[in-house]
């Protein structure tokens, strides 16, 4: 959760709400530059926060933030996951497995790098400097590996 919101709800939580909160149970949300009002309650009028509902407020609003925004997305990466594996197999695997499967083992291999490295433009004159760049790169440890990757490809 931000931060910043954490600390306004905990603000919330330890002060008394007074009429100049002017809270409803709703908050804005930005998508792409542009604001959308969410309410946390289908009704015709909204509730304004206050003393006695404000537990009530943070929770539904913590409850939106946390799962109701990424509901979908995660039900679309749900769908895409079991065209390739189907939702039975899923139950077979421990967290950390899952997290291999789907983000890869996590560990660089410099040659493999080196084996897909593609050269353009470079003059047989800049050779020495090729054999020397994959010589100090066999031996960055994974932290520095990572670094140059993100360097590279930008992800």
């Amino acid at each position: 959760m931000d931060p910043t919101l954490y600390n306004s709800l905990q603000w919330v939580l330890e002060n008394p709400v007074t009429e100049d909160l002017q809270q409803e149970f709703s908050y804005e949300l930005d998508a792409l530059g542009s604001y959308f009002t969410i309410d946390l309650f289908d009704s015709q009028h909204q509730i304004k926060v206050t003393d006695e509902n404000k537990k009530l407020f943070v929770k539904s609003l913590s409850y939106a933030k946390l799962f109701k925004e990424i509901e979908e997305p995660l039900i679309s990466f749900k769908k895409g996951l079991n065209e390739f594996l189907p939702e039975d197999f899923l139950q077979m695997f421990t967290a950390p497995e899952m997290d291999i499967f789907i983000g890869g083992e996590g560990k660089i291999d410099p040659k493999e790098m080196m084996k897909y490295a593609k050269y353009e433009g470079f003059a047989s004159a800049y050779e020495d400097f090729v054999f020397w760049f994959w010589e100090i790169v066999m031996e960055m440890d994974q932290e520095t590996l990572s670094a140059l990757l993100f360097f590279i490809t930008g992800t």
